[in-house]
């Protein structure tokens, strides 16, 4: 391989998910990202006509969380 060629782009380790109300576990329920689309220095508009069942795969607990509880982060 010559060294002009293209190295090798990490794949994207950005989520949306919750925070479990029981254990505290960061869950994800949506990712990887793709930080071109969406970029993590810019707001995203999500939409949801209620509360989003989830299901901790930590601890197993099962919760409905508002939208307002979603969070990005990283692994």
């Amino acid at each position: 391989m010559s060294d002009s060629a293209p190295g090798w782009v990490e794949p994207t380790s950005d989520y949306l998910g919750f925070v479990c109300v029981s254990c505290g576990e960061t869950f994800s329920i949506i990712g990887p990202l793709d930080p071109v689309e969406m970029p993590p220095d810019k707001p995203l508009r999500i939409g949801a006509r209620g509360p989003m069942p989830a299901t901790c795969p930590k601890c197993g607990h099962r919760e409905s969380y508002t939208i307002d509880r979603l969070i990005r982060f990283s692994r």
